[in-house]
């Protein structure tokens, strides 16, 4: 019999933990990587190659997406940002600029770079104008201005603040429900971001990145049955 006190049991116990960090680990690096940046079938796709580990297949389905969609230019600078090519990214926040200089999603882009580049105040200027371009605000308009906050952990009462005008619009957008969940882990919120995780279950209860990110909050408490739980239903 493996009594709770018995060195098999304990052994048994430290195994288990063992197999639920190795999988969470290699699930996440998978549902990380991307925060659900797409709006449309063919973003959604090239985002998608990140997440199943095949990135070089990323960014040429993204070129492809803006060819046929320039307005799709924002989440190629995403692309871009997700790979490390600042410079790129900036590049293409740019191109869209000059294309279109009222549309708050690149130049929410290029704000969003300006802080990965430390550039702060430039950075929080753009945020601030692309927040306030049009009238008549869009959920995607918020999020890509809450991603430019969350750049940085000084503005993440920035970014919460965005993401709640983004939900307001559009409650039923999965990807502003984990972008929640993501700024209030990052504040060690664990009650919040979980909430915020089951909303986008909810929008999407076929999505399982919500899911493995739920499993990464429980697996910070050491509560294994719980992630193993959310694993499975992943």
């Amino acid at each position: 019999m493996n009594y709770l006190a018995s060195p098999d049991h304990q052994m048994s116990r430290a195994l288990f933990r063992g197999t639920v960090s190795t999988l969470l680990v290699a699930l996440l690096f998978v549902a990380s990587a991307t925060t659900a940046l797409a709006q449309t079938p063919e973003i959604r796709k090239a985002f998608r190659y990140y997440e199943i580990q095949q990135p070089s297949k990323m960014l040429p389905a993204l070129e492809q997406a803006v060819s046929g969609s320039p307005e799709n230019i924002y989440y190629l600078g995403l692309g871009y940002i997700i790979k490390g090519d600042l410079d790129k990214a900036l590049s293409a926040f740019e191109k869209g600029i000059s294309a279109d200089d009222k549309n708050p999603l690149v130049v929410a882009g290029k704000g969003h770079v300006k802080i990965l580049q430390k550039k702060t105040a430039e950075g929080k200027t753009l945020l601030l104008e692309a927040a306030d371009m049009n009238r008549k605000k869009t959920a995607a308009q918020w999020e890509a201005v809450g991603r430019g906050y969350m750049a940085d952990s000084k503005f993440l009462l920035d970014a919460i603040a965005a993401f709640e005008k983004a939900k307001e619009i559009d409650n039923g957008d999965r990807e502003v429900h984990l972008l929640l969940g993501d700024a209030y882990l990052q504040q060690n919120q664990g009650g919040q971001s979980v909430s915020s995780y089951e909303g986008a279950v909810g929008a999407d209860p076929k999505w399982a990145t919500p899911l493995f990110k739920i499993a990464k909050v429980y697996q910070r408490s050491r509560n294994n049955d719980v992630v193993m739980d959310y694993l499975t239903r992943a």
